[in-house]
């Protein structure tokens, strides 16, 4: 519980983003129910149930999910592969260069251009509001 209040003390906009998205896109805008973002913050009943649950509940959690044999694998890069691969990389490129020519690279560097331009260009005003909503509930 206190980890959730530091939390929305120091990162307010990481903590309740999602829950204010949510709630703006799914919930009833007439006040006929408690909104999503209500719903998510309302911690305090999370925590008085999670309370209330008997010791056998948070043994049976534990042996199920955190009990169960696991693998831990711990690796180290390692410089000279990765020296190496870097050296493939650029060997290969440059053969690839080579292979094209440098007519053919300018045209697909004018296409890749081309393109680029193209998802530049900014989405017309109004975009977010001609698609429909789905009902959750």
């Amino acid at each position: 519980h206190i980890q959730d209040l530091v939390a929305q003390e120091s990162s307010p906009a990481d903590t309740y983003s999602p829950f204010l998205i949510g709630d703006f896109l799914y919930s009833a805008r007439d006040g006929s129910e408690d909104s999503l973002f209500q719903q998510a913050i309302d911690w305090s009943g999370f925590y008085k149930d999670a309370l209330e649950l008997p010791k056998e509940y948070w043994a049976d959690l534990i042996r199920r999910f955190i009990g169960q044999p696991c693998t831990v694998v711990i690796a180290k890069p390692d410089e000279k592969e990765s020296d190496r691969l870097q050296r493939v990389e650029k060997e290969r490129v440059a053969a690839l260069c080579e292979e094209l020519g440098p007519e053919k690279l300018k045209e697909l560097g004018a296409a890749a251009g081309k393109a680029k331009a193209a998802n530049d260009v900014p989405l017309p005003d109004g975009f977010d509001k001609d698609f429909p909503i789905p009902d959750i509930n």
